[in-house]
């Protein structure tokens, strides 16, 4: 059982009394035109959250957790718990307008105001009544007030605020507490007009700060801060402009023990950003090597493909820019004066290559982490609008590495993907003729075998590359299988998935014996949930706009559990 100074229960109480009714901050004398809330939140009842408790304190060991925190409300409150609230049903708060400011309320499902006003009493300095409104004074000064409305007990900062409450706060949450156990919903649409242009100003003066070129700064650099600048600015004004709404909530299924947490944005209807995201639910079917990577990929798979404006593709290529006059600065430093033009040379040629992406508007990759034995392959693609300028372009870039790095080995292959012939170039080297360190050479050899090894290909609308442990082969079989393959269903914005237990086997095998005790333990805990190891992040298309998710499986949850555990014990 948990154990605690009952000092610490008491402040506990006060704290989460005192941030249901003033979290929000201020009150303005004037009155609104529309009491529509501006945000709206949404959280889980106590039972439901009691049973969460219960399975993080059994994931982390501590099967006592849910009953110690009960123990510690109990004390905090003289034994009396919760006696009042309704512990089956849902907590509804809303943020509403006062003029150009804000005040909000906290909507409470209760059956029996007097005994849950009783449980607060002795953590009171006084509690008094005026026409059916309680007046709350906390001990540190601050006056809540709290009226019945129906089976809910609205909590507010003054009485006016009271009378906004709807009768049915659960009406006003919509969907949210059947999909989250917390979940909030900002109406961007109703934020007030002094405060969006309070935001923006803020934000331009933060732009112009960075337009000043800063001594010693290079023109590129300057350049891209200047474009970053703009960018965010542009982002700010479009999300306060155009989005309708952005929801954010957290959900953990208990069935399948696996915590989700969502961001749904939704743009006003005919808006650019509703047009632009409109066109993802509209995509042909995928015909790049993502479903074949992404089965070949189990330790790790990453997937993006993104519409760009054309000012996202500015601030692309001016941060290109920048990384090149980084690069080629880097260059001019360099200890080796002998070596200089030929790795400027080289960066030139990368850059060169890397320049096309901002010249097509959708930006598709794809990226993954293939077990090969006891090590990884590397294989990436990227796409890229047909050019035979780039083809060129990869020919120097091959190259200037073989004429940097002497002694490479260069092979050259045509292989097909499913758009036509795919040049595949192959740069490797004995691993004995790298380093003549023998720690290196070990170290080497662990990641890499005899040799290491880079191969990059040069499609009709892909660039491919490969590394690692026989990268080559593996991209290879992934693009006869891409090619053998049919459509599968449009690519996801983005798609992101990491096997935790498979990925920390291969560490462990490439690691010194410091780390691999530590992940020895780690791959232990998520082996008590074979299979249900995995870290998933993706966006999709949702009916109004795009929603983006991040899943906590099983075995990652066993990992975190205790950390969760400890911050539920130290109340």
């Amino acid at each position: 059982m948990i154990k605690l100074p009952i000092s610490s229960y008491r402040c506990a109480f006060l704290a989460i009394v005192a941030t249901l009714a003033a979290s929000v901050a201020a009150i303005a004398a004037q009155e609104p035109e529309s009491a529509a809330p501006i945000a709206v939140v949404s959280l889980a009842g106590y039972d439901q959250w009691h049973e969460n408790v219960a399975m993080i304190g059994e994931l982390s060991g501590s099967p006592d957790l849910a009953q110690g925190l009960e123990a510690m409300l109990k004390i905090a409150t003289a034994n009396q718990g919760l006696a009042g609230l309704d512990k089956t049903r849902p907590w509804v708060a809303a943020l509403i307008p006062v003029g150009p400011l804000f005040t909000a309320y906290v909507c409470l499902p209760v059956d029996d105001l007097d005994a849950l006003l009783d449980v607060v009493r002795p953590l009171t300095a006084n509690i008094s009544t005026d026409r059916g409104v309680y007046k709350i004074t906390l001990s540190g000064g601050q006056a809540v007030y709290v009226a019945r409305r129906g089976d809910w007990a609205v909590v507010a900062l003054d009485p006016a605020t009271i009378g906004r409450a709807p009768a049915d706060p659960l009406a006003l949450a919509g969907e949210l507490p059947k999909k989250y156990d917390v979940a909030v919903r900002l109406h961007v649409a109703r934020v007030p007009q002094t405060l969006r242009d309070l935001i923006l100003a803020q934000v331009d003066g933060v732009v112009a700060e960075q337009a000043v070129r800063r001594p010693g700064e290079d023109e590129a650099t300057h350049a891209g801060r200047r474009t970053a600048g703009r960018l965010a600015s542009g982002m700010t004004k479009t999300a306060l402009t155009e989005m309708d709404e952005v929801t954010v909530g957290l959900v953990l299924d208990r069935s399948v023990r696996r915590l989700t947490a969502e961001v749904l944005l939704t743009p006003k209807e005919g808006t650019s950003v509703a047009r632009r995201w409109s066109e993802y639910a509209d995509r042909a079917p995928d015909e790049s090597i993502a479903p074949q990577l992404r089965d070949a990929a189990t330790v790790n798979f990453c997937s993006w493909s993104s519409v760009l404006s054309q000012p996202a593709r500015n601030a692309l290529q001016a941060t290109l820019d920048t990384f090149r006059a980084e690069a080629l600065r880097d260059v001019e430093r360099s200890a080796r004066p002998e070596r200089s033009e030929l790795d400027r040379r080289l960066a030139l040629s990368l850059f060169d290559l890397a320049d096309n992406l901002p010249t097509s508007e959708r930006f598709e990759g794809h990226v993954g982490l293939i077990p090969r034995g006891d090590r990884m392959a590397v294989v990436a693609a990227v796409g890229m609008e047909p050019s035979e300028r780039r083809t060129a372009q990869a020919e120097q870039l091959a190259a200037a590495l073989a004429e940097c790095y002497p002694g490479v080995n260069v092979g050259v292959e045509t292989v097909e993907d499913r758009h036509g012939k795919v040049r595949l170039q192959r740069l490797s080297r004995p691993i004995s003729e790298v380093t003549q360190v023998a720690e290196d050479r070990e170290m080497l050899t662990r990641w890499f075998g005899d040799e290491l090894e880079l191969t990059f290909g040069i499609g009709t609308r892909h660039l491919y590359f490969a590394g690692g442990y026989d990268g080559r082969n593996a991209l290879k079989r992934i693009l006869a299988a891409s090619r053998a393959a049919e459509g599968t269903t449009a690519p996801r914005p983005l798609e992101c998935s990491w096997a935790l237990t498979e990925g920390l086997r291969v560490i462990a095998s490439l690691t010194d014996r410091s780390a691999e005790d530590a992940i020895v333990r780690d791959t232990a805990v998520l082996e008590q949930s074979p299979g249900k190891d995995h870290i998933r992040l993706s966006a999709e298309p949702a009916e109004r706009g795009i929603r983006i998710s991040l899943e906590l499986e099983e075995g990652v949850l066993r990992l975190i559990a205790p950390v969760l555990g400890t911050l539920g014990a130290g109340y």
